[in-house]
């Protein structure tokens, strides 16, 4: 899961404005007739002076979004022509459901295409400090599928690549994807085998200038979900990239099973019934409130530790595609990534749900990601990240 701040300049946008020419004909004198009209003529206009200095260009940030995502744009300068209003996209109905389950295993290529994605997504710069500053992002984009092709590591295991192309605020990013519907079960560390399941195998970053400001190879490829997907599977991975210095890991999750509790505590005798006794009613002793036994005395084990977040896959998840619900398996992925690529370290720890659409050709159909940021200098940001796709995908094919 990568994401990256740096630093570039972006270009601001200045608005024009043309002043109207008007023209006022009038004559006066005894009896001259006057024969008024207007024609066009082509005529350049240059407004403004010419030869002044452009200002500089102001900075901005660009934020590299982890896998399945794309590389943040800059954040869009004062007056610049990338709106933050949100696009309208109708509501599904609640009491439908999708035609499509995803399946626990992704056999299917997708269609090459290219979807409108909706977003809502905010940057927090300098995290705590006085001058923190919250900046919100365009609403819309697009994802294209492309390079679909099937790529079989031996004859009939149905292994398949696909890009995803992320165009947003003038930026092209690429997210390339290997998916293997059959693998090892589980593979023994430091063995060849591989196991089932959809990969990231690379990533690259291409701003508005065409200058490569992202790459990530990871070795191995990433796992970002296992095949078949089962509710609360846990898992982890680990890649890295020593050309481009980028290395990441998702950690599993901890989970303990929950003791069945201590016995009801079957409290202490009733006190006798002195009401029909000869006997003078004597002072009884009030009772302490019952207690259960000290598991240290009666051999009750302890109280488990609070589970840990961490990797798995959590369970189907309805998407609503502006109006019509589709299916994924939703995966949580929590870790940590560190970035040194362009000389700009930074670390970061992150909190991602990603919603898979196995029944489509397994490519991530909605995000909500969570990162917090830290760079060299020891300033912080949190990005808050959703989005999800606008309208229903193209059938996959075998």
């Amino acid at each position: 899961m990568r994401l990256r701040l740096q630093w570039k300049p972006r270009l601001r946008l200045r608005n024009g404005s043309l002043l109207p020419l008007c023209l006022l004909v009038a004559g006066c004198g005894p009896t001259i007739a006057l024969n008024v009209g207007l024609t066009e003529n082509p005529i350049d206009i240059i407004l403004g002076l010419q030869h002044r200095a452009s200002p500089p260009p102001a900075a901005g940030l660009n934020v590299n979004l982890p896998a399945e995502a794309f590389p943040f744009p800059p954040v869009p300068a004062a007056g610049s022509s990338l709106s933050t209003v949100p696009v309208p996209c109708p509501t599904a109905d609640p009491l439908s459901a999708p035609a499509l389950e995803a399946d626990a295993t992704g056999t299917k290529l997708p269609a090459q295409a290219t979807y409108p994605f909706h977003y809502k997504v905010t940057l927090t710069s300098n995290v705590g400090a006085s001058n923190e500053k919250v900046t919100s992002y365009p609403s819309t984009g697009t994802r294209q599928i492309a390079n679909v092709l099937r790529a079989e590591t031996t004859k009939g295991d149905g292994a398949y690549n696909f890009d995803v192309i992320e165009k947003y605020a003038g930026e092209t990013n690429t997210t390339s994807y290997r998916v293997l519907p059959q693998g090892a079960a589980a593979p023994p560390v430091g063995s060849n085998a591989v196991a089932a399941g959809i990969y990231i195998t690379k990533e690259t970053s291409v701003s508005q200038t065409g200058a490569t400001t992202f790459t990530f190879n990871p070795q191995p490829m990433l796992l970002v979900l296992p095949f078949p997907a089962q509710i609360a599977q846990s898992f982890q991975a680990h890649s890295s990239d020593a050309v481009d210095q980028v290395s990441e890991t998702l950690q599993p999750a901890t989970s303990y099973p929950a003791y069945p509790g201590y016995p009801p505590f079957p409290g202490y005798p009733s006190p006798p019934n002195y009401q029909n006794s000869p006997l003078p009613n004597p002072s009884y002793p009030q009772y302490p409130t019952p207690q259960p036994p000290s598991p240290s005395v009666s051999g009750y084990p302890p109280t488990p530790p609070p589970n840990v977040p961490g990797t798995q896959v959590l369970d189907h998840q309805r998407v609503d595609a502006c109006g019509t619900y589709l299916d994924s398996w939703r995966v949580e992925l929590v870790g940590t990534l560190t970035n040194q690529q362009n000389n700009s370290a930074e670390s970061q720890s992150f909190d991602d749900l990603v919603d898979f659409a196995t029944q489509f050709g397994s490519f991530p159909v909605a995000e909500h990601r969570v990162h917090a940021i830290t760079k060299q200098d020891g300033s912080k940001y949190k990005l808050d990240f959703s989005v999800n796709i606008g309208a229903a995908p193209n059938f996959a094919h075998n």
